[in-house]
């Protein structure tokens, strides 16, 4: 009876677990693609930034000027408004770049800050015609 209440709790544990890792029981808001647009005075020079993190583990900076940076993320801390996401298996023309970003939400305004820079919109997925996770 002991042996069958303590394989149901490892059972359990192990369910949640998995669905933890799985992001059923963790805030998505980050996920997505995100912009950012900087112009100078009169709107002469732009700066675009496209960062995009997937539910793969992986995300994507493009920007104007071009850039083009890739790699993977890992969540060291996240909360309902904030996430601090671990870098690596950087590529592109930042590499290396930061070793870590902080991620700010700011659910009234839908937009979101990253390292104090922004805001940044969510964007449309052009490919799916849908907002993730947030739809507006």
């Amino acid at each position: 009876m002991k042996t069958t209440i303590k394989l149901l709790l490892i059972a359990l544990i192990f369910l949640l677990g998995s669905q933890v890792l799985a992001g059923a029981l963790v805030p998505t808001w980050y996920l997505g693609g995100w912009e950012y647009q900087s112009c100078d005075d009169k709107n002469i020079t732009c700066l675009v930034k496209d960062f995009s993190f997937n539910k793969d583990g992986t995300y994507a900076i493009d920007a104007y000027p071009p850039v083009r940076h890739r790699g993977h993320y890992k969540v060291n801390t996240l909360t309902e408004t904030e996430a601090v996401l671990n870098l690596s298996h950087q590529t592109g023309d930042w590499s290396p770049w930061k070793p870590q970003i902080k991620l700010v939400w700011d659910s009234a305004k839908q937009t979101m800050t990253i390292d104090g820079e922004g805001p940044y919109h969510k964007y449309l997925n052009v490919k799916t015609n849908y907002r993730e996770p947030n739809e507006q």
